[in-house]
């Protein structure tokens, strides 16, 4: 068996990626690399990159393939220099993106094993998503129908005001779906003709959505890697 492995998972808006990468962290010890939630560090910590960065963003312009490569490439070989197994949350976006990665890791004798999509009609994302509640006082998240709270609109956790997000409407949710389908299904494409990509039916429970993912993730793990002898 090969402890090393690096895997991608993707979903768009209301999918429950956040929930699903949690679980593979817990279980199978992933290190999550999230652009954005590098992006954030890097200008939080004030680097070159974190500047340069924020700089490009202050101009109302998309940090470029370029930034996001060096600033993902930074982090993904001091984990692979130790061993740890990498979760890539939501990268890589573009074609651009994935050629880079798949060159970083076979220069490092890698590879990326597998990526994850969670794949649900648009129509329950929107159903999901608008009736999507979140309380102003300690952010606890609660769903009108399947995760109503004891008092409408009054949070069980705390007693705050539950609010809905500017953007959980439909026109706005539509959008970002629509934004997301555009951006990464080129990439999704490409992955599928390359045997990497694995869709997981994501309109069920999250239970279920993560059993199935738990039982690929550990198929991943007991396959040989290729030209090694067993």
């Amino acid at each position: 068996m090969d402890s090393a492995l690096n895997i991608g998972l993707f979903g768009p808006p209301g999918s429950g990626k956040g929930t699903q990468a949690a679980s593979l962290i817990d279980q199978f010890g992933f290190v999550p690399l999230a652009p954005g939630d590098l992006l954030r560090k890097e200008i939080r910590e004030k680097t070159p990159l974190g500047q340069a960065a924020e700089a490009v963003m202050a101009a109302g312009q998309l940090v470029s393939d370029g930034i996001v490569n060096e600033m993902v490439g930074g982090t993904m070989a001091a984990v692979l220099e130790r061993g740890g197994r990498i979760l890539l949350d939501g990268f890589p976006r573009t074609l651009a993106q994935l050629e880079f990665l798949e060159d970083f890791l076979g220069r490092r004798a890698s590879r990326l094993h597998g990526v994850f999509s969670l794949d649900i009609p648009n129509e329950r994302l929107i159903e999901r998503l608008t009736g999507r509640r979140i309380c102003e006082t300690c952010a606890a998240l609660y769903h009108v129908q399947s995760l109503p709270p004891r008092q409408e609109g009054i949070c069980d956790a705390c007693g705050g005001r539950l609010v809905q997000r500017k953007d959980d409407n439909r026109e706005s949710i539509q959008e970002r779906l629509a934004a997301y389908e555009r951006q990464t299904e080129p990439v999704l494409r490409a992955l599928e003709g390359e045997g990497k990509l694995i869709r997981i039916p994501a309109d069920r429970p999250r239970e279920a959505i993560y059993g199935e993912i738990a039982e690929r993730v550990q198929a991943l793990l007991e396959t040989p890697a290729p030209n090694r002898r067993s």
